[in-house]
């Protein structure tokens, strides 16, 4: 009878979750003809609640516009605010980046968007809206030059103010570099190394690494940005980011210090390719490899991964540009790893790296894998007199010989 009793309260616990679930979207959302696209989530106006940035393109006009959708606590669901200035843009919207960008402690935007519909290195475009917690700015700011694909946020020079990572023509080279909205400022370039003499720089007809530095504000009150054009990494053919991945901010070594996983390609190569360039094949090596299931992909000729480490007491070539990484190393990459993700695999309080791969891309019949690069660093102290480890009052010391070598590779198949 009891073990009845139990079936039935059970029974009846998965009937209401289902029926929650069913109406899962009208219930949260609250919105009947939903037609756009959620593309980010933040507190809009201050209220201590995460409204809903919604991207939609109008089909007459086919422009695209961004609205908001803030969480009505006593609704129990999101209302669309009615804003006097509606974002539009002419082209196509990627993805959208809530933050203060200018901090004054309102939830500015990034509209990021693409110039084409093609996957090619083609000019995006990256819009800064002002937030004014019940309308945007009716201008907008954009970031010089524009950039290819789209930048990543990062702390460049550790002061609590967010820089952009990503590629950029020459200036140099592309008269449209400048080329901004009306309402918007240009912004200098003092390029780290000249592109058109740098031994290690890209043509001119292909994207160079740009850190775009957070300069203080412009009498608007919007963020101004100065342009650094570079030619990273120092070593001869990767000077380019590689298209459809991105690099990450992450603690490699342990010194509560956001580093730079670097996904680095020679000049207009795409992720997608790299499958082209060789065949499914074995690597040997590696004491973290399973000899039973290591299968590994061919080693990539386009593409590396580099791992650069957030250094303070880094001055780099020009004592001027704020760029706090050291390149600590390069490792290979192998055809059909995509954009990676990072978790502590074996609770040793290392950050580990996961890259999945898929080969071929269209079907990953071949190879369907996770490749874990381990992060051995040094251990946690077990007594306070022992040494070489870290001691629990003092976790942030960066352990300058750590070790997340690309082939000591373990591998979980799927």
């Amino acid at each position: 009878m009891w073990n009845l009793q139990c079936i039935l309260v059970a029974l009846a616990a998965m009937l209401i979750v289902v029926t929650a679930e069913s109406s899962f979207t009208k219930r949260t959302y609250g919105v009947e003809d939903f037609k756009g696209h959620v593309s980010a989530f933040g507190d809009f106006n201050s209220d201590k609640h995460a409204d809903m940035f919604v991207v939609e393109q109008n089909t007459d006009t086919k422009k695209f516009h961004v609205y908001v959708y803030l969480w009505e606590t006593r609704k129990n669901k999101y209302v669309k605010l009615d804003t006097k200035h509606t974002i539009t843009e002419d082209k196509p919207i990627t993805s959208i980046v809530p933050g203060d960008f200018n901090y004054d402690g309102r939830l500015d935007i990034m509209v990021l968007g693409t110039s084409s519909d093609k996957m090619e290195l083609s000019e995006s475009y990256a819009h800064i809206y002002l937030g004014f917690l019940d309308d945007f700015s009716v201008t907008y700011k954009a970031l010089s030059p524009p950039p290819v694909g789209e930048p990543v946020p990062i702390d460049s020079n550790n002061d609590m103010k967010m820089e952009w990572y990503g590629l950029s023509y020459p200036a140099s080279s592309d008269p449209t570099a400048h080329t901004a909205h009306a309402d918007a400022t240009a912004t200098s370039i003092s390029p780290l190394s000249n592109p058109t003499t740098s031994p290690h720089a890209s043509t001119s007809t292909q994207p160079v690494r740009t850190l775009w530095l957070y300069a203080g504000n412009d009498g608007s009150d919007f963020p101004l940005y100065t342009a650094s054009q570079h030619a990273l990494p120092p070593h001869h053919a990767f000077t380019s980011l590689c298209m459809g991945a991105v690099p990450v901010s992450v603690d490699l070594n342990g010194d509560c210090l956001a580093d730079l996983l670097i996904p680095a390609c020679k000049p207009g190569t795409e992720m997608s390719n790299l499958a082209r360039s060789g065949d499914i094949g074995n690597v040997t090596g590696g004491k973290n490899r399973n000899p039973k299931t290591a299968a590994a992909l061919t080693p990539s000729e386009d593409m590396v991964w580099e791992i650069w480490i957030n250094d303070p007491q880094e001055t780099g070539k020009n004592p001027s540009e704020k760029w706090h990484y050291r390149l600590h190393d390069v490792n290979p990459a192998y055809i059909g790893m995509q954009q990676p993700t990072f978790y502590d695999v074996n609770a040793d309080g290392n950050i580990e790296v996961i890259i999945p791969v898929c080969y071929p891309l269209n079907s990953c019949a071949e190879a369907s894998q996770v490749h874990v690069w381990f992060n051995e660093q040094m251990p946690m102290c077990s007594r306070m007199s022992e040494s070489g480890c870290r001691a629990q009052q003092d976790l942030c010391v960066p352990d300058d010989k750590f070790d997340i070598g690309g082939l000591r590779i373990g591998m979980l198949s799927s």
